[in-house]
C-alpha cells in the first residue's frame, strides 16, 4: 500500500529536502530544544506516523485536495455570470421652506433602471412601499425610475426614516439589490437672523432692539420665553427701575417658526455698551419635541447719550434750479 502511495508523496518528500537544504545554507545549523510538552507531542506524531504511514500519507494528500478544490470552486464561482440587480438612492429630506403657505418636501428615489409595473404608472397612488416611523402621505411614480413620497404633514426634526419595499411593488424581472433603505431628515437649529434699534411707531421718543428668530421647525407659544436672555455685556442699566427681568416680550409670526424679540424701552446709557440676546440649547420643537444641540446668540452696540446723536460726516451738494 505505501508502494501506491509513493508517487504521490515523493515530491513532497522532495520539496521538504530542498528547502531544508536551502534554509542550511541560508542560516548554517540551528539548534533549538523544544518545551517538555511539545517534545511529548513529536514523540507522539512520530509514533503515530511509523505506526500508521499510510494514513498518515493519506490524510496529507486529502488536505491537499481539500485546498486544492476550494481554490479551484472559488475561482469558478468568480468567473460566473453574476444576476443583474437594480438599485435605489433615496435623497436628504430637506427643510420645508419658510412661506406663507407651507409646501412640505417630498422624498424622491432613484432607481438604477426601469423598476415600475406599467399598469402602476397611471395610478395616483401604490402600495407594497412605506416608511417607519409611519407617515401620513401618498406614494407616486413621477416615472418608470423615480417613486416619490408626498407628505401630508412637515417632517418631524432630526428623525431616521427606513423606507421599506415590498416584492409585489416591482415586475418580477426587476431584482433589487435590497429592500430597505434609510434616509433622516435634517436637526432642529434656531438662528437670531438680526437686531436693531428702533423707535417704537406707536410710542414716538421710546427705542427698542428688536431681535428676529428664525425656527427651521414650528416650536409652541411660549417656548422661546424659556429659553431667551437680554443682558449688557458691560453691566449699563438701560431700562427703567421699575420694568421687571426678563424685560423682553416675543410675538409670534409665521407657523411659529419666526419670531420677533422685542425689549423694553431701553434708555441710552452713559457709555456705549452692547446688548446680547441668547438662545440657550434645549429648545424644543412641537412636533415630536426634538431639541436644539446648542445655544446661539447675536449682539448689537448701545451708543451712549452722546455718540448717538453725532454726525459722522457732511456732505454737500448743489442743487440747481431748471
Amino acid at each position: 500500500m505505501l508502494k501506491f502511495f509513493w508517487p504521490l508523496i515523493r515530491p513532497f518528500a522532495w520539496l521538504a529536502r530542498l528547502l531544508r537544504m536551502i534554509a542550511r545554507t541560508l542560516f548554517g545549523q540551528l539548534s533549538w530544544t523544544p518545551p517538555p510538552w511539545l517534545q511529548r507531542g513529536f514523540v507522539r506524531v512520530h509514533l503515530y506516523r511509523r505506526a500508521h504511514p499510510i494514513l498518515v500519507a493519506g490524510g496529507i494528500l486529502l488536505v491537499f485536495l481539500l485546498a486544492s478544490g476550494s481554490l479551484w470552486t472559488w475561482r469558478w464561482y468568480q468567473r460566473q455570470p453574476k444576476p443583474h440587480q437594480v438599485s435605489a438612492t433615496v435623497a436628504s429630506i430637506p427643510i420645508t421652506p419658510l412661506e406663507k403657505e407651507l409646501k412640505f418636501p417630498p422624498l424622491s428615489i432613484e432607481f438604477t433602471e426601469p423598476a415600475a409595473r406599467l399598469e402602476d404608472l397611471k395610478n395616483p397612488s401604490v402600495p407594497h412601499v412605506r416608511l417607519d416611523p409611519a407617515t401620513p402621505g401618498t406614494w407616486k411614480w413621477a416615472s418608470d425610475r423615480k417613486l416619490v413620497f408626498t407628505p401630508t404633514q412637515d417632517w418631524p426634526a432630526d428623525r431616521k426614516f427606513r423606507v421599506i419595499f415590498d416584492r409585489e411593488l416591482f415586475p418580477s424581472h426587476v431584482r433589487m439589490d435590497k429592500f430597505e433603505y434609510e434616509t433622516s431628515t435634517p436637526p432642529f437649529r434656531a438662528e437670531i437672523r438680526t437686531m436693531v434699534i428702533s423707535e417704537d411707531a406707536k410710542e414716538p421718543g421710546v427705542q427698542r432692539v428688536i431681535a428676529t428668530i428664525e425656527l427651521t421647525h414650528a416650536v409652541d407659544p411660549g417656548e422661546l420665553e424659556k429659553h431667551a436672555t437680554v443682558s449688557m455685556i458691560g453691566g449699563s442699566n438701560v431700562f427703567g427701575p421699575t420694568d421687571p427681568a426678563p424685560h423682553f416680550s416675543i410675538v409670534y409670526s409665521q407657523h411659529n417658526r419666526l419670531a420677533y424679540l422685542r425689549s423694553s424701552p431701553i434708555v441710552l446709557p452713559a457709555t456705549e455698551d452692547w446688548m446680547r440676546v441668547v438662545l440657550d440649547k434645549s429648545l424644543r420643537t412641537a412636533q415630536g419635541g426634538v431639541e436644539t444641540k446648542d445655544a446661539v446668540e447675536l449682539k448689537i452696540a448701545v451708543p451712549s447719550k452722546e455718540t448717538a446723536f453725532q454726525i459722522k460726516s457732511v456732505d454737500g451738494t448743489i442743487v440747481r434750479n431748471k
